[in-house]
């Protein structure tokens, strides 16, 4: 399989750089803050750090969908549909995560961006683009949700 030429965090130093920066950032994001000064306790509520876990699980689940879709038995539309479920669920992520996750968000959407342009020129082009963009696509998505599980403690 040829290897995709599509920008990727694969080299040790830039990923262990960028998942350390975001590990930090989401520990803290994902995590209880228990500083409370009176002796009540209040109920718990659903914050923006709990509503970026339960997307990322969202996410992972339409991501391993879209590495499962059988192209020669669903065609385009298979990938086409399923790409969409991705680009939903990573809009509502992107919504959700806190602002120093987005460069990871914005790689995903890159990568969707191009796997859209594969899948378009598909007749002309091939099968080649768009399984290398579908490996940009997932790889990108696993760094981020990866991520952002280790500050969710899955």
């Amino acid at each position: 399989m040829k290897e995709s030429t599509y920008p990727r965090f694969t080299s040790g130093p830039a990923r262990a750089i960028v998942a350390a920066l975001a590990l930090g950032l989401l520990v803290s994001a994902c995590s209880d803050d228990s500083d409370s000064s009176s002796g009540t306790t209040a109920a718990p509520t659903t914050t923006v750090a709990d509503a970026a876990c339960a997307d990322s699980e969202a996410l992972r689940a339409s991501v391993a969908a879209l590495e499962e879709v059988d192209v020669a038995a669903e065609g385009t539309d298979g990938l086409t549909a399923a790409v969409e479920t991705v680009k939903t669920d990573l809009e509502a992520f992107g919504a959700s995560a806190s602002a120093e996750l987005q460069p990871l968000v914005e790689a995903v959407q890159t990568g969707i961006t191009e796997l859209e342009a594969a899948i378009t020129a598909f007749d002309a082009d091939g099968a080649a683009p768009v399984l290398a963009a579908v490996s940009a696509v997932t790889s990108s998505a696993a760094t981020l949700v990866d991520t952002l599980d280790t500050g969710c403690g899955s």
